[in-house]
């Protein structure tokens, strides 16, 4: 890499690489409190019990685009009374839920039903939050990015929301930092500074989307994101809830038409194309070569009658 001091993000801004459309896809977050030091992949390398660690794996792979995630407040010491599971499940469809619940120990988590609470049991209604948290990547072991703008980004936002924030080991997309998850809608965000969080905290109280620092909704695929960026910004509808992704249509060629739905029930149609883009980029800082990721081109927004 002959840019070897510059960090990924730093170049990203630099080269104006396009943020929204690559939003990590995720349709249930799986949060656990974790206060001893992260390495890079955290969620993989970590002092967790064996069972713990499989459980973790294994609820994943049963729910819809699972995800572990390690979260953390501060740099707390290793604690003895308990810990923070939260489970997050992202809709489109206005039942975006988040659970939050108290274990004793990491061998607790072995008799939680993440699956009662993705299907919506009432049972666990009592662990239903209705404040939003804030997820904002801050680990330098995996790229320093984050660790430079992530942490910034975390003590601003700390500063505004206080304990709805929390810091986490991994969003995707450190080219992007500093960079933010807000749950449960799954609205992610990029390119952010620390004088950002006001915006974002008040975008998010109004249930909005700030679509100047937008990467995605992570409950769709990437080319979804990107049709949802230009239809908000083709009509200026910015309620979290004012469109509901219907279906998808791509050609060879790789061109789209994708059909939301408004609130009023009338259909709308994106027609945009993916292409390679004309400015490469660094992924990871300290890459050795280049990489060129896809960007998007609208044609058009039609209204169906």
């Amino acid at each position: 890499m002959s840019d070897s001091l510059m960090l990924c993000a730093d170049y990203s801004r630099q080269a104006n690489s396009q943020l929204f459309g690559t939003a990590s896809q995720v349709g249930v977050w799986l949060l656990l409190e974790y206060t001893r030091p992260w390495g890079k992949n955290a969620t993989d390398e970590n002092e967790l019990p064996t069972e713990v660690q499989t459980w973790l794996q294994t609820q994943c792979g049963v729910v819809s685009n699972g995800r572990v995630q390690f979260i953390r407040r501060g740099n707390e010491p290793i604690r003895a009374d308990g810990y923070t599971f939260i489970v997050a499940v992202a809709s489109d469809m206005g039942n975006s839920r988040l659970y939050r619940l108290h274990i004793p120990n990491y061998e607790a988590l072995l008799a939680v039903d993440v699956a009662g609470m993705v299907a919506g049991k009432a049972e666990f209604d009592r662990l239903l939050q209705s404040e939003p948290i804030y997820l904002v990547c801050t680990n330098g072991k995996r790229d320093i990015s984050c660790a430079k703008y992530g942490r910034a980004l975390f003590d601003g936002l700390n500063q505004v929301v206080g304990v709805q924030v929390w810091q986490t080991t991994h969003i995707g997309g450190h080219r992007f930092a500093g960079t933010a998850v807000i749950l449960p809608s799954g609205l992610t965000y990029g390119y952010l500074f620390a004088e950002d969080a006001d915006s974002l905290a008040e975008a998010t109280r109004q249930q909005r989307v700030w679509l100047e620092k937008l990467r995605g909704r992570a409950l769709y695929a990437e080319p979804i994101q990107a049709a949802e960026y230009f239809l908000r910004q083709f009509t200026g509808g910015l309620d979290d809830d004012a469109y509901r992704f219907v279906r998808s249509e791509v050609l060879p060629s790789d061109e789209w038409w994708v059909t939301f739905e408004g609130k009023g029930g009338q259909s709308l149609v994106v027609h945009f194309m993916r292409r390679p883009s004309s400015t490469p980029i660094y992924k990871s800082t300290g890459d050795a070569a280049l990489t060129t990721p896809p960007e998007y081109h609208l044609l058009s927004v039609n209204r169906m009658e």
